[in-house]
């Protein structure tokens, strides 16, 4: 893996790029390469402000790896058998990933931050129509109650859309998180901090 950063700590550009290759000295059709990069920033117009962005993409020659067989259903007609392990099947894929983080400082206690992030997935594959889209937004407001204690409040909301075989269907969640965190410094020096 090579990564490249210029700018500096209030604004900076990362790039990286990375490759790999799986070896199975006795399963040969799956030994196989991937590749992938990404393009990132990070930004602060104000000083109260920072905005970053991420775009990632990566090929995958074989869509699933699994180390331990898959069952089919128990349908009552009989034992429960071994379905055909798709990992040894060739399904080539791109995976995009994007994502957008914006956070604004109201005070030096209180802390907004809104967030969207997308993955794609594109099979590539001849005769292979299967995609996958997945789109998620977040927004949160956090607030450091002492100097050890925080607390937080996100609002998440999902959706994703899966296309195989000329046939397609939408799914969508919405969500809540509270948070309470408690960080403590234990060196200076070495900025070593421990936190739950």
């Amino acid at each position: 893996m090579l990564t490249y950063r210029r700018g500096r700590n209030d604004a900076f550009f990362t790039a990286s790029g990375r490759a790999g290759y799986r070896y199975y000295p006795s399963l040969s059709e799956l030994n196989a390469a991937d590749y992938g990069g990404d393009l990132g920033f990070t930004v602060r117009p104000t000083g109260r402000t920072e905005v970053s962005g991420r775009q990632d993409i990566a090929y995958q020659p074989h869509f699933s790896l699994s180390a331990v067989p898959v069952f089919a259903p128990d349908t009552g007609a009989g034992p429960v058998g071994g379905t055909r392990d798709y990992s040894f099947t060739e399904r080539p894929s791109l995976t995009y990933n994007t994502n957008a983080d914006a956070t604004y400082d109201f005070s030096r206690r209180t802390h907004a931050s809104a967030g969207y992030s997308f993955r794609g997935l594109e099979f590539t594959g001849e005769g292979d129509d299967g995609r996958l889209r997945d789109h998620v937004a977040t927004a949160g407001l956090t607030r450091d109650l002492t100097r050890r204690w925080h607390a937080g409040a996100r609002y998440v909301f999902g959706r994703g859309e899966n296309f195989y075989g000329g046939e397609g269907s939408t799914t969508s969640s919405q969500g809540a998180d509270l948070t309470f965190d408690y960080r403590r410094m234990l060196r200076s020096r070495r900025q070593l901090t421990l936190g739950f």
